[in-house]
C-alpha cells in the first residue's frame, strides 16, 4: 500500500545534511553510509532461516551507485561472493525508478533476484530465505514477486569475513545515495503474512516499531533511525543504535540521522521571491507541534495556496508524507503562495497537531534557457560524457553564449528549467563514443521536471535565433578501429567493424540520412548503405564516391530525451532524426505518479524511425501532435496499451491535427502495419485535418480485439497514394478489429466526416485481395456515421462487413451513410459493399460517379436493403477535372451534388466554410458558395477557402505576406476571419 506522498519527487540527496527535513530518517546523501567492521560484527547463523528487511525511498531521476547495497554482507551485490544482499541493479541511471536486487551466495552457487518492474517512492524491501529447501523469496511493499531455490548452495559457505554495510558497496566503493527509514536483520524466515504486516504498518502509519501480530523471536538487529550511540551502543553520536542487537553502525561519509525536534522551520523562508516553480519545500523540526508522549517517528503534511485563507481552486495537499518533510508541488511562476504543515507521530491512535501558521514566498517569472552541442573530454563518468569546461562562457545556461555544454549538462529543478520556462536546444547535435559502457544511456536525456498546466508547460524549443536545432539519435562507434575494404567496382566499401551498421552520413552540407539498400553491392544511389544482420558486415557508398572513414554513423543510440513521467510539456519547433522521444509506461515502474500526460508536439519534425515515431500506451492522456511533419517511420503514430487488469483504456484524449504525414513503410522503415496514424484502444481521440500519403499501409487504421476503443472523430483529412508494402491493407480509412471475438459496445461513437481519400491501395494485385485499397473500410459492430467524405481512385468505395461471433447473439451493421462521393473506384470493386447477419444501415444521399444504379455489381448489400433513394448518378463537376491537392474537390457552381445532402448537423466544411450555404447541404466536403473555389487555387478572389488553408500553412512566403491582412507578421486567426469577412463582402 502507497499513500499519495509519492507524488513529492522529493531530491532528498541534494538537500544539505544540515537541513533535516524529516523525522527518524537515515540520511545518507551522496556519499554516506554506515557499517559494523567485520570484526565487531554479530553474524546470523547461516545453517538456518533468515530474513532481512529495508525501508527507504528511491528519487525519481536520480542517480546513486551501480549496484549499490541498502543493506548486505558481501563483497557485491549480484554475483555469487559468498554472504547476502538487498540492492539496486543499475542504480547509476537517472530512470525515473529502480530495479531491485536481492542475493544470497556461497562463493560458488547463489540465488540473484532482480525485480521484474522498477519502483519510485517509498519501499520497504524484505528477502527471506529457507535453508532446508534453500529458496530466496523477495518481496516488495508486503507483496512477493519472485522466488528461487539453488540447491546447490553451501550454507556454511555463505559466512564471510565482510563488513556489514548499510548503503556502499566494499567491491567497488559506489553509495547507494538514498534516503533510509529501517533496516532488520532476523535469524528466522519471516512468513508472508509477517512481511505484509510489517510492509503495512509502515507504509500506513509511518511506524517502525513492529505490530504485534509479528513476533520478535529471533531478531537479530533492528536499526530504527531513531537514535544514536557509541560503538557499545551506549549514550553518544558516532553509531546508529541497535535497538535488539548490538550491530551498531557506525556513520561514515557524511552520513546522519534526521530527527524532527523542536518548532518546525520552513524552507524557502517566509518572504522569499525570486523562489524557482520547482521548489522542493522543506520543513525541519515539528516535535513541539505535538505536546505529550511522542511516539517516533513524525510524519508531516504540507499545504500550500495562492491565498492565505488555502480556499482557492489551486490548493494543493501533499498528503501525509511518512518521516519525510520535504515535498515538491509543481508551482505557477510569479505568483505568491502561502504554505503550512502539520505533524501527526506514529502511535496507534495518531497525535495529529493543528497547522502551522502559514507563510509565503514568491515564485520568479519565467525565463529562457539555452543548451547547445556538446564539447566533450573523450571520456564518461560511468554512462555520462564529461563536458569540457568554459566552451560557453559560464557555461550555466542563462544565455546562448553562456549556454549549457550538450543536453546532458542542462540543470532541471530549483537551479534550472522549471514551469513556465523555455529551454532552446540550439545545434544539430550528433553524438560520438568511444566507449560501449552503458551506450543505452549515454546520449540520453531525462527531463526531470512538468510544466505547470497547458498555459505554464515547460518549452522544449528548437527555433534558437540562427542556429536552429536538431537532435539526431545517431552515433558515430568509435570504440574499435574501424577498418574499410573497397571500394569494388562499384563504389562500395565495406567493414566488419560496425556493430550497428550504418544508416546516416555526414557530408559537407552536414548530416544526411542513407538510403537503406537489400544487398551487399549496389550500382546506383550513392549515399546508401546495407547491414547483414548476419554476418555483420556493412556496406556504404558515400555521396561523394569517398571513403566512409570519419563520416559515417550507426543508429538507435544517438542524443534523444526521455519524458520520463514528466507532464505539460511542450515541444515546439523540434527536430527529431531517428531521435525517439522515450517515456515510461504505466507498468514499467510502481509509482502512484501516472505516465505522462498534457504532452504537445507543435511545429516539429520526426524522421527516419525504424518503429513508432510516437506510440503511446494507457495512462499517455491529453497528448497533441499539431502542425508537424511525421515521415520515414515505420509507423508515424500508434495508439495502444489497454490493460484489463489495472482498469485502463489505452490512451485518452489524443489530438493529431493539421499534421503532414508521409512515407512509411519504405525499405528500412517496416513493420507489420505502416500505418499513418493507428490505433488499438483508447478514449475520445480526434484525428482531423491531416494530410497523410505515401504509406505502406492503410492511412489511418481503428483495430481492436477485445478492448475499448470509443468516441473517435476523424474528420477533414487529406488522405491520398497508399501503398501496398506491409503486412496490412492500404486503404483510406479503416475500422477494423477481431470480429470473430469483439463484442458489441467496444467501438460506439466513431464518425468519419470530410475526408478526402485518392489514389488508394497502390501495387496491390488485382484479384484475390480487393481489401486492399478500399476508402473507407469497416468491420465495425456498432453504429457508426461515415458522412461527407469523398473518394477518387480508391478500391472500391465504402466497405463495411459484420460476421456473427458465436453466442454474441443478433448483430446488425448499423449506421449512417450519407453524404459521400464515390469517383472511379478501381480494380472492379464495389462502390458500397455492406454485409452482415443484418444490415440496418441508412446508406443515402451520395454521389456516385461514373456508375449508375443499375452498374451490375456497383453496390453488393447482404441482405438487400433498400438504399440510396436520393443518390446523385452524375460528375460531381469539381472545380479540377483531373484532381490532385484537396482544394481540386471544391465544387463548381454547377456542381448536381449542390443542395442534394442530408443535414447531419455540420456547421463546416473542409476549409471552414459555414454549411449550408444554400437551401440545403452539399455532398461532399466542400460546400459551394460563390467564389468558393479560392484565391490559392488562383481565381483571383479572397475567400473562406484562403482563410482557412492560410491557417493549415498551405501558403507559399508571398501568400504569407500577402495573407497577414492585420501586419503583425504572423498569419493567425485573426487573420482568418479578417479574410473570411472579405469573402463574404462584410
Amino acid at each position: 500500500m502507497k499513500l499519495i506522498w509519492l507524488i513529492s519527487l522529493v531530491f532528498l540527496a541534494c538537500v544539505s545534511p544540515a537541513w533535516a527535513a524529516g523525522d527518524g530518517v537515515l540520511h545518507l546523501g551522496a556519499t554516506g553510509y554506515a557499517l559494523r567492521d567485520s570484526a565487531s560484527v554479530s553474524d546470523l547463523d547461516y545453517t538456518k532461516d533468515f530474513s532481512v528487511e529495508a525501508g527507504f525511498i528511491i528519487e525519481a531521476n536520480t542517480a546513486g551507485g551501480r549496484w549499490a547495497p541498502i543493506i548486505a554482507k558481501t563483497t557485491q551485490v549480484f554475483d555469487a561472493t559468498p554472504g547476502f544482499a538487498l540492492g539496486l541493479n543499475q542504480g547509476q541511471f537517472e530512470s525515473y525508478g529502480q530495479q531491485l536486487v536481492a542475493k544470497v551466495a556461497d562463493g560458488t552457487n547463489a540465488v540473484n533476484l532482480t525485480t521484474p518492474a522498477s519502483y519510485q517512492g517509498p519501499v520497504v524491501l524484505a528477502m527471506t530465505f529457507n535453508a532446508a529447501s534453500k529458496t530466496l523469496s523477495f518481496y516488495v511493499d508486503g507483496v512477493m514477486v519472485i522466488s528461487k531455490a539453488n540447491t546447490a548452495l553451501n550454507l556454511s559457505g555463505m559466512r564471510n569475513a565482510k563488513d556489514l554495510v548499510l548503503g556502499k558497496g566494499l567491491y567497488n566503493g559506489v553509495t547507494f545515495g538514498r534516503d533510509v527509514y529501517l533496516a532488520r536483520l532476523w535469524n528466522r524466515e519471516l512468513s508472508s503474512a509477517e512481511v505484509q504486516s510489517l510492509a503495512t504498518n509502515f507504509l500506513t502509519y509511518g511506524s517502525h516499531s513492529i505490530s504485534a501480530d509479528v513476533t520478535v523471536a529471533d531478531l537479530k538487529s533492528e536499526w530504527r533511525m531513531q537514535q544514536t550511540s557509541d560503538s557499545t551502543g551506549n549514550s553518544g553520536t558516532t553509531h546508529i543504535k541497535d535497538t535488539a542487537g548490538t550491530n551498531h553502525l557506525v556513520l561514515g561519509g557524511g552520513a546522519v540521522l534526521w530527527i524532527g525536534d523542536g518548532t518546525p522551520v520552513f524552507q524557502p523562508a517566509d518572504g522569499a521571491a525570486g523562489v524557482s516553480p520547482a521548489v522542493v519545500l522543506r520543513v525541519s523540526g515539528g516535535s513541539s507541534m505535538i505536546s505529550g508522549n511522542i511516539v517516533r517517528p513524525l510524519s508531516y503534511n504540507l499545504q500550500i495556496d495562492e491565498r492565505a485563507d488555502f480556499k482557492s481552486a489551486n490548493f494543493k495537499d501533499s498528503g501525509w508524507l511518512i518521516n519525510i518533510a520535504s515535498w515538491k508541488p509543481v508551482l505557477k511562476p510569479g505568483t505568491t503562495y502561502y504554505w503550512r504543515v502539520q505533524v501527526r507521530d506514529a502511535s496507534p491512535t495518531p497525535q495529529v497537531s493543528l497547522f502551522s501558521q502559514p507563510v509565503s514566498f514568491q515564485t520568479r517569472a519565467a525565463r529562457q534557457w539555452y543548451a547547445r552541442l556538446g564539447v566533450y573530454t573523450g571520456t564518461l563518468n560511468d554512462y555520462i560524457p564529461v563536458s569540457s569546461h568554459g566552451v560557453y562562457g559560464t557555461q550555466d545556461g542563462t544565455s546562448y553564449a553562456n549556454a549549457w555544454n550538450g543536453i546532458r549538462d542542462i540543470v532541471w529543478g530549483e537551479n534550472g528549467v522549471a514551469a513556465g520556462d523555455d529551454l532552446y536546444v540550439c545545434g544539430s547535435h550528433v553524438y560520438a563514443t568511444s566507449s560501449g559502457n552503458f551506450i543505452t544511456e549515454q546520449a540520453r536525456e531525462y527531463i526531470k521536471e512538468s510544466g505547470y498546466s497547458p498555459d505554464f508547460p515547460v518549452t522544449i524549443r528548437m527555433d534558437c535565433p540562427s542556429d536552429p536545432g536538431m537532435l539526431w539519435g545517431v552515433f558515430q562507434d568509435n570504440r574499435t578501429a574501424v577498418t574499410w575494404n573497397g571500394p569494388d567496382i562499384n563504389g562500395v566499401y565495406t567493414t566488419g567493424n560496425l556493430q550497428y551498421g550504418a544508416v546516416a552520413e555526414m557530408t559537407a552540407q552536414g548530416m544526411s540520412w542513407m538510403k537503406a539498400m537489400t544487398s551487399s553491392s549496389w550500382t546506383a544511389d550513392p549515399g546508401a548503405a546495407y547491414f547483414d544482420s548476419n554476418t555483420k558486415v556493412t556496406s556504404v557508398k558515400t555521396t561523394d564516391g569517398r571513403s566512409p572513414a570519419g563520416k559515417v554513423y550507426s543508429g538507435n543510440y544517438g542524443f534523444r530525451l526521455d519524458l520520463s513521467r514528466s507532464s505539460y510539456v511542450r515541444f515546439y519547433k523540434a527536430n527529431f532524426y531517428n531521435s525517439e522521444l522515450r517515456k515510461d509506461s504505466l507498468n514499467a515502474t510502481d509509482t502512484l505518479v501516472p505516465p505522462s500526460h498534457h504532452i504537445v508536439i507543435d511545429s516539429s519534425v520526426i524522421r527516419y524511425i525504424p518503429y513508432m515515431a510516437i506510440g503511446l500506451r494507457g495512462g499517455h492522456n491529453n497528448w497533441t501532435v499539431r502542425n508537424s511533419e511525421i515521415a520515414f517511420v515505420a509507423d508515424a503514430i500508434y495508439l495502444m496499451g489497454y490493460d484489463k487488469y489495472q482498469g485502463v483504456t489505452g490512451p485518452q484524449n489524443f489530438v493529431a491535427s493539421g499534421n503532414k504525414i508521409h512515407d512509411t513503410g519504405l525499405p528500412g522503415f517496416q513493420d507489420n502495419d505502416c500505418h499513418g496514424i493507428g490505433v488499438q484502444s483508447g478514449l475520445n481521440h480526434v484525428l482531423e485535418n491531416n494530410e497523410i500519403y505515401n504509406t505502406g499501409g492503410s492511412a489511418i487504421e481503428l483495430w481492436t480485439g477485445s478492448e475499448p476503443m470509443n468516441n473517435m472523430i476523424i474528420r477533414n483529412n487529406f488522405i491520398h497514394d497508399t501503398y501496398v508494402r506491409c503486412g496490412t491493407s492500404s486503404s483510406g480509412i479503416v475500422v477494423s478489429g477481431d470480429n470473430s471475438s469483439t463484442v458489441m459496445g467496444l467501438r460506439t461513437g466513431i464518425e468519419i466526416y470530410g475526408n478526402i481519400i485518392m489514389n488508394t491501395g497502390n501495387g496491390a494485385p488485382l484479384s484475390g485481395t480487393d481489401w486492399h485499397g478500399r476508402g473507407i473500410a469497416s468491420g465495425n459492430k456498432d453504429p457508426m456515421d461515415v458522412y461527407n467524405n469523398v473518394m477518387i481512385n480508391t478500391r472500391g468505395g465504402i466497405s463495411a462487413t459484420v460476421i456473427q461471433s458465436p453466442g454474441d447473439g443478433p448483430e446488425t451493421l448499423a449506421g449512417r451513410f450519407y453524404n459521400n462521393m464515390i469517383i472511379n473506384p478501381w480494380g472492379g470493386a464495389p462502390y458500397m459493399q455492406f454485409i452482415g447477419p443484418t444490415v440496418t444501415a441508412a446508406i443515402d444521399y451520395n454521389l456516385f460517379y461514373p456508375a449508375k444504379a443499375s452498374t451490375p455489381g456497383a453496390f453488393v448489400l447482404s441482405p438487400v436493403v433498400e438504399h440510396d433513394q436520393h443518390s446523385v448518378y452524375a460528375s460531381p463537376d469539381f472545380v479540377s477535372s483531373n484532381p490532385v491537392k484537396a482544394q481540386d474537390v471544391a465544387l463548381k457552381s454547377t456542381s448536381p451534388a449542390i443542395d442534394k445532402g442530408f443535414d447531419m448537423g455540420l456547421t463546416a466544411d473542409f476549409v471552414g466554410t459555414t454549411i449550408p450555404q444554400g437551401k440545403c447541404v452539399d455532398i461532399g466536403a466542400f460546400e459551394y458558395f460563390a467564389g468558393s473555389s479560392g484565391d490559392v487555387s488562383g481565381n483571383g478572389a479572397v475567400t473562406m477557402y484562403d482563410a482557412a488553408l492560410t491557417l493549415r500553412g498551405g501558403l507559399t512566403p508571398a501568400q504569407q505576406k500577402e495573407a497577414d491582412i492585420n501586419g503583425d507578421a504572423t498569419v493567425d486567426a485573426a487573420d482568418a476571419v479578417a479574410m473570411a469577412r472579405k469573402a463574404l463582402g462584410l
